[in-house]
């Protein structure tokens, strides 16, 4: 960004689709989330904008300009109530998010145009890093059935299961196709590996349990989750820390086991 320019660009790297981007983007549940206020938008060329930062006692308001389903949204922005009513009104600056499919997901793209001054596009450019930070911290969420937290309990339910076809079904809706597992005893890649190994471990440990021990912790697209063995005997409990990332669709693209001493 230049002082000499009128705009700012900035983009960001996201463990999602373009679709789940999208809907994201467009969606105004999903947009109060990212963006941390209260968001009103019609996913229509016209439709109108309000976002309401009450935190901040501002409003911002414009109209949807350009939608181009998947791949751009692009809507007016001003403030409509709020410290910088006068030198950016309602409706006078330009905001484009542009969707670029990756390897990873998805690049967003955003540029913010017709800020009026040097001072002005400072502040906008720190203030749109931050809410870029939190998009990619919500896409990859938005495309996990049922929260992350579903997500890993049928993880630790794959591994107690000793049913190959029913562990098979857990892993199919939990781990990536080319999912990557390593710990300390094993690596390898693919559902079936996991699958077998998990056969190995139950051979060895027959009866013991894995089950979440608390919340999970995410940003990003990765993921950190405790966790808890509970072997047949009840003689003693073992612990450790998972670090998982999502992939594009919302399963696990790896996981990485970390044993407590």
């Amino acid at each position: 960004m230049s002082d000499a320019e009128d705009a700012v660009e900035l983009s960001v790297e996201i463990a999602a689709r373009p679709a789940t981007v999208f809907r994201c983007v467009t969606q105004s549940d999903l947009l109060s989330r990212w963006l941390q206020a209260e968001v009103r938008l019609e996913p229509r060329v016209g439709g109108d904008v309000r976002i309401d930062f009450a935190r901040y006692g501002t409003v911002v308001e414009g109209r949807v300009l350009e939608l181009r389903t998947d791949e751009l949204v692009v809507f007016s922005w001003g403030v409509a109530a709020g410290p910088q009513a006068a030198e950016m009104p309602a409706g006078s600056t330009r905001v484009s998010l542009r969707l670029t499919p990756t390897a990873a997901g998805t690049r967003v793209t955003l540029r913010h145009e017709g800020i009026p001054t040097a001072q002005g596009r400072r502040d906008h450019a720190m203030g749109w890093t931050g809410y870029l930070g939190s998009l990619a911290g919500v896409a990859p969420l938005a495309n996990v059935e049922g929260g992350v937290e579903a997500l890993w309990d049928r993880w630790f339910a794959a591994w107690a299961e000793t049913d190959g076809a029913a562990r098979d079904r857990l892993l199919g809706a939990t781990l990536a196709d080319d999912g990557t597992f390593a710990d300390s005893h094993a690596e390898g890649r693919g559902r079936e590996f996991v699958s077998e190994w998990i056969g190995v471990c139950q051979g060895m440990f027959p009866g013991t349990r894995l089950s979440r021990d608390g919340p999970v912790l995410h940003t990003r697209g990765a993921l950190l989750v405790e966790w808890q063995a509970h072997p047949a005997d009840g003689s003693k409990v073992a612990r450790g820390i998972n670090h998982g990332r999502l992939s594009a669709d919302g399963r696990l693209a790896g996981v990485e086991g970390f044993w407590r001493t």
